[in-house]
């Protein structure tokens, strides 16, 4: 029952969801936009197969380039990629972070 009317799902309405996941709207304002509730379109969502990983299936997704400025600024320095599995394996040994960056000899910025 979709708030007082029976819903089919069709593959029109199946692809609509789809485009609208896409485009990063929330699947709260797409169940209201729909006229059913939220946990109706999850249960939908599920049944089609639809996760984070495969809803963007072009390659060609915008690259999380914010995430090596965020690091700099947080820490006061960039850890090469190559490097990050040392650095944070010398982290949960305890060892503090400056003494870390030395250790990698890693510049400070």
């Amino acid at each position: 029952m979709a708030r007082g009317r029976e819903l089919i799902w069709t593959d029109e309405l199946d692809r609509r969801v789809k485009l609208k996941l896409q485009a990063g709207i929330a699947k709260t304002r797409i169940a209201k936009e729909l006229g059913i509730h939220r946990c109706q379109l999850l249960r939908r969502i599920k049944v089609l197969g639809i996760t984070d990983d495969n809803l963007f299936e072009t390659p060609n997704c915008m690259p999380a380039s914010h995430l090596e400025g965020f690091k700099r600024a947080r820490r006061g320095f960039h850890v090469p990629a190559p490097l990050e599995p040392t650095y944070y394996d010398l982290l949960k040994q305890g060892v503090p972070i400056e003494e870390a960056r030395k250790i990698l000899k890693i510049k400070k910025d």
